[in-house]
Formats: C-alpha cells, structure tokens, sequence
C-alpha cells in the first residue's frame, strides 16, 4: 500500500486536497471519484503505511529532445524494423492491466497527460512505458493517444487502435478501454487454456527427442556396441528438418512480420473466416466487436453513418469489414439501418431481427449490444470446446508418433533376431 497526494473539486466546486492509502493509481483514483470529487491532480507521496512495500514510483519526466520530428521518426522506423524480425511488442497480460487503469483513471476524471504520465511510470515493460511517455507528450499538445498507438503497430493492432480512436471521438473513452481489457483477458485466459491442454502433448514430444539422443549417445559410446540398436524417430532425423526448419522459419515469419502487409491480413482475416468451425467463431468474434463498437457511438450522439463506418473498422477482420462496408453507402442515402445491413449478407438473421427491432423501439443500441453479448458468450463456449478438442488431437498424434517409434524399434529388433536364428 502507498500513500498518494491528490487535489480535486467537490461536488459544491471547492477545491480539496490531501493524501489517501491506494495500492495503485487506478485504485485511488477510482476510491475519488467514489467520494464525488474530481480529480485535479493525482500523484504518489513516495511514502508508505507498510514498511516493508516499495514506494510507488514517481512518473519519469518526458525526455528532452532537440528534434522532436527526428527521434518520432527514428520512433517509426524502429517499430517497422522490430515488427520485421518479432521483436518489441508488449505481452498481452501487460496491455490487460494498462488499459483496466486506463479506464478507472479516465472514468474517475483524471486528466488525459496526468493519466498517461502516471501509468508511464506504473508501466512494467520498458516498450510500454516508452510509448506512454511519448503519448502524454503529444496529449499536452492536444494529440489524440490513437495517433501515437498507430506508429506502434507491433504493440497496438488495429483493433485496439480503431477501438480507441472511437472512444476518443465519441466521448465515452473510458468504455473503450475498459471494452479492450475484457477482451484481452478474455484472449489471455483463451490462450492459458490452449496451453494448459497441450501441455503435455509438448513435454512428451520434447522427452521423446531428449531420451532418443541420450540414448543414442550411450549406444555410441559403447565399444564394440552394435549401432542397428539404436533409436530412431521423424525428428531426431536430420533429413527431416532440411524442410521442417525452413518451414517452422517462414511460420515465425508470416506471424511477426506477413500478417503486417495488408495483402496477406486480408487473406488471412478470409481464411479464418472461411475455415469450418473455426470460422464461425471468427465470424462472430468480428460481429461481437462490431456491435459493441457501433452500440456505443450511437449511444453517445454520433450520426449514425459515421458510428457505422468507425464500427465497422473495430471489428478486428478486414475480410468482414470488406463485407459489411456496402451498407455505408446506403445508409448515407437514407436506407433504414436494417435494410441496409439485410442487403450486404454479412448478418445473420438472428442480427437483422434484432436491429429491426431494436429500430422500430428506438433502442438500436441496447439491442446491437444485447447482440454483442449473446455473441460473446457464444464464442467464449465453442473456444473452450474447441480448445478441449485440440488438447485431445494433441494427445492422439502423440501416443501416434510414440507408438511408431516403439513399433519401429521392437519390429526391428525381433527381424534381427529372426535373422540370427536362421541357419
């Protein structure tokens, strides 16, 4: 726990200050705003109520720079060469929790350069903390934050830079934010399931090559030993990896670096869509953040071509947003919403029903985000099966490839055998 120095305005316009316990910014900040004040200015005392705690550490002062435009340039040209060879991004468990803070210090009324200059200094990834710093220098100049996300491509996808540049423009940023962790946590605990599933599939893929090689070395060592003894397998084959190694490269490269031209995005985001199954879910994971997106630009007062056109971009598949597009033009000429979206044949029924009726009732926007979560929670249940199923396949392949090698071996061992004893 840390003791944190505030000053704020009460809900008579008087202006407060003093100090308050937090264990974080986002924390203090939102125990604020629950006293009915507005945040001024919020920063950490450096001193602490628990002696064995660290003091929080004081946001670090902006760098000076004698050529601003050079170093963002130099900036720019770094990210494209980091994002070429999978390097300099931040850990998606990072990106969570800074914008969950994001989110409670922007709803508790903490300004924009006094938010991101806090969180720069609570950041715990050098490459975040790098982007935060130069973020709350061009808020002090009136720069959006999306226009410093954008440069930053290897950290920022374009979900999460078409989410925020809606927020922004729609006023209600810290819904946004708080939209963009729960997504990512969601990605995050899909991800910590993925690996818990074919965890062991992994180990004994790596235990089967390790005691192969060990083994293999002793039967070497031995003199006199006969060398038709020892082990074989696909991936302790040298043969095997002049084509397995140069394929494993171009995956790490398609990854890190091919998914960043837009021509290959593009393909991707089809496939994905277009594959069995898997392909549903991508489906409605792009419609989910569509009407999450496009339910809050409505909401907060923004005409409704340009929620959709803004919408549209936060879907997170270039593929679907290619397919719903159409709809702009008509809604520019005055076509209801939901004849508009019926005509393009990226919705389902189920989306078209309830635009009409959320249309008809004046609740367009409760109802795209009534659709949003039926979507979500959709998703959510066919990737844990999916997930379950592919720790399954894992294990098969597996006990498969195990099994070969035993079979192999055995079958080897009982011709030598059969050989001997034939006279």
């Amino acid at each position: 726990m840390a003791i944190f120095e505030y000053r704020a305005t009460d809900t008579n316009g008087r202006r407060v200050a003093g100090t308050m316990v937090g264990s974080t910014f986002a924390d203090a900040a939102q125990a604020l705003q629950t006293r009915g004040l507005n945040v001024e200015h919020l920063a950490p005392a450096g001193v602490s109520h628990d002696p064995i705690a660290p003091p929080a550490t004081r946001p670090h002062p902006p760098a000076a720079t004698t050529d601003p435009t050079s170093v963002l340039a130099d900036k720019s040209r770094m990210a494209r060469v980091q994002t070429a060879i999978g390097y300099g991004g931040v850990p998606l468990e990072k990106l969570m929790i800074f914008f969950r803070q994001l989110a409670s210090m922007i709803h508790a009324g903490v300004p924009m350069v006094q938010t991101l200059t806090t969180l720069s200094g609570q950041a715990r990834n050098p490459k975040l903390e790098r982007i935060l710093i130069e973020a709350a220098n061009g808020a002090k100049t009136g720069q959006p934050m999306s226009e410093t996300f954008r440069k930053y491509p290897e950290v920022f996808t374009p979900l999460m830079t078409s989410m925020v540049i809606a927020g922004e423009k729609g006023g209600f940023l810290d819904t946004t934010c708080r939209n963009l962790s729960q997504y990512l946590e969601k990605e995050v605990n899909m991800r910590n399931l993925y690996r818990r599933m074919t965890f062991l599939p992994k180990m004994q893929i790596i235990a089967s090559i390790g005691i192969i090689l060990l083994a293999n070395s002793i039967i070497a060592g031995i003199p006199g030993a006969d060398k038709s003894f020892m082990l074989w397998s696909p991936l302790t084959t040298v043969s095997t990896w002049y084509w397995f190694g140069p394929l494993l490269l171009f995956a790490l490269w398609f990854w890190h670096f091919g998914l960043h031209m837009e021509k290959i995005r593009r393909w991707w985001d089809a496939v994905k869509v277009r594959t069995p199954y898997i392909g549903g879910i991508n489906q409605r994971m792009a419609m989910a953040r569509f009407g999450r997106s496009f339910g809050a630009l409505f909401e907060g007062g923004v005409p409704l071509p340009t929620a959709y056109d803004q919408a549209s971009e936060a879907c997170g598949n270039t593929y679907v947003q290619e397919r719903i597009m159409p709809a702009l033009a008509e809604l520019k000429s005055g076509k209801s919403f939901t004849d508009a979206i019926s005509e393009t044949g990226a919705f389902s029924q189920i989306v078209v029903d309830m635009a009409r009726t959320g249309e008809f009732s004046g609740r367009l926007a409760s109802s795209l985000e009534d659709m949003a979560r039926y979507y979500e929670d959709e998703v959510e249940t066919q990737q844990t099966k999916l997930a379950v199923v592919t720790g399954i396949l894992a294990g098969l392949i597996v006990a498969v490839y195990v099994g070969y090698i035993v079979i192999t071996f055995y079958g080897g061992m009982g011709a030598r055998y059969s050989d001997a004893l034939v006279p």
